[in-house]
């Protein structure tokens, strides 16, 4: 399957959105003090969430079973007053379950 059809059949951007909303739903809960640091002089309300970028990722550093480590990973940008400062990372395997997901300053 091309790589386009497989985002188009999972609805890539839906998909990150939807994790990312329940990433975040846990994030204060799990990490207080690293959520209030990274958010401490911003408005939560006014923070965008722009989705950034997709990609096909073949990973030849973890090679199980002597395979390449194979998956799709999506990422999108936090925005403040046009500034981008964060970014949310989710890794779906190729049958579009969420593998892994990453959070970082930027």
């Amino acid at each position: 399957m091309e790589l386009e059809q497989w985002l188009d059949k999972h609805d890539i951007r839906k998909m990150v959105m939807r994790d990312l909303k329940l990433y975040m739903s846990g994030y204060k809960d799990d990490d207080e003090d690293d959520y209030n640091e990274l958010f401490e002089n911003k408005d939560i309300n006014n923070v965008k969430y722009e989705f950034h970028s997709v990609a096909y990722v073949i990973n030849t550093y973890y090679i199980t079973d002597g395979e390449s480590r194979k998956y799709i990973s999506a990422k999108v940008r936090f925005v403040y007053e046009d500034e981008e400062f964060a970014e949310y990372e989710a890794i779906y395997d190729l049958q579009g379950e969420l593998d892994d997901d990453y959070f970082g300053l930027i």
